[in-house]
């Protein structure tokens, strides 16, 4: 009897932890088609929490190139692009990547600059470890309709 509620104890636990541990929704993903002598392009999409706590977004990475975590803002009059160390999404909350705003910014291309019509694939990690790979398909302009990826661990 006492092993069974050791094991039960065990699995209330994980099970909890997985639950924890969800992937963020990513909503409309999306890279802007840019010239192929672009030095960088920007990845832009929606992350929603569906989780009871804060997640953190703190680095995205792809085989296609480097990919930084941006944010634009106003410096003396000018709006600059600058990279960001953490990206906090409350629990319960939605955060858009989109121009203008913050967005992943990919540059040192493996092949080259990815076409429009091709679809890159580019993992989000968050503070507690969890990696998320999500596809983007590179066009020239945003989505109009809400699309949502699942996570593929």
């Amino acid at each position: 009897m006492r092993h069974k509620l050791l094991l039960a104890s065990a699995l209330t636990c994980a099970l909890s932890s997985i639950v924890q541990a969800a992937p963020l929704v990513v909503n409309e993903p999306w890279i802007r088609a840019m010239p192929s002598n672009s030095r960088v392009i920007p990845i832009f999409f929606g992350l929603e929490n569906i989780t009871s706590s804060e997640r953190v977004l703190v680095a995205m990475y792809s085989p296609a190139g480097e990919v930084e975590i941006h944010e634009t803002v106003p410096v003396d009059g000018m709006m600059k692009m600058q990279p960001i160390m953490a990206l906090p999404i409350a629990a319960g909350q939605k955060v858009m990547l989109k121009p203008g705003g913050y967005h992943g910014m990919m540059s040192s291309f493996t092949h080259g600059v990815p076409a429009e019509g091709e679809t890159v694939a580019v993992t989000l990690v968050y503070a507690n470890g969890e990696e998320q790979q999500i596809h983007v398909k590179v066009i020239r302009r945003a989505k109009t309709k809400t699309m949502q990826m699942p996570a593929t661990n």
